[in-house]
């Protein structure tokens, strides 16, 4: 009986260490172990997991303030501005808006304005995977979908999975007509430019 006993607590025993070492805060799941095994999958995953703020991408462009004389002033740029073949990325133009002006958003059929527009000539090498993608206008008092103050246009972009190791120079322009209350201005284009560097791949 005493043989017995011993036995049954030994047993007892390991079964609370076989359970210590499969669980807990040390344990690693088989996700985290792939994903280290595999770091392409990795790198490649994180334009979309770390997919930043509106207020975090506006930190990062310098752009000078808009005047009266200048009353919209334009940067574009992406974010990340590298990748390897298949990568994801995202082509983002920031627009600031002088004081007491705006300019008309799109949605407006019948509108004899003309509203914020971008294009962008991309190269074979990188590919839009959707329209651009505008923030929320603003209603005015008259009806109208304006933007005030800055508009933060955003579009994703993929490496082509062919593409070779490169520094490309990207080319856009974005056309708008800005007013103030008592006037506006003729229509008029801006044209920006964003670097993106192609890195060797890392599969």
């Amino acid at each position: 009986m005493v043989y017995q006993g011993s036995l049954h607590r030994l047993i007892a025993r390991l079964s609370l260490l076989l359970a210590a070492n499969t669980g807990g805060c040390d344990a690693e799941s088989p996700s985290a172990v792939s994903a280290r095994s595999s770091p392409s999958a990795v790198v490649n995953a994180l334009p979309d997991v770390s997919r930043k703020s509106d207020a975090q991408i506006e930190e990062q462009f310098s752009l000078s303030d808009p005047s009266p004389s200048e009353p919209v002033v334009v940067g574009m740029m992406f974010d990340p501005p590298f990748g390897g073949a298949g990568d994801s990325t995202e082509l983002i133009v920031y627009v600031r808006i002088a004081r007491a002006h705006y300019v008309y958003a799109q949605g407006d059929a019948n509108s004899t304005f003309s509203a914020v527009t971008m294009r962008v000539q991309f190269p074979v090498e990188l590919q839009a995977q959707d329209d651009w993608h505008f923030p929320q206008a603003e209603v005015d008092k008259n009806g109208r979908r304006v933007f005030r103050d800055a508009v933060l246009l955003r579009c994703p972009v993929k490496v082509a999975a062919d593409a070779l190791t490169s520094s490309l120079t990207v080319n856009g322009q974005l056309s708008c007509q800005v007013c103030t209350d008592e006037l506006c201005w003729p229509k008029r284009s801006i044209e920006v430019s964003a670097p993106f560097t192609i890195q060797s791949s890392r599969r």
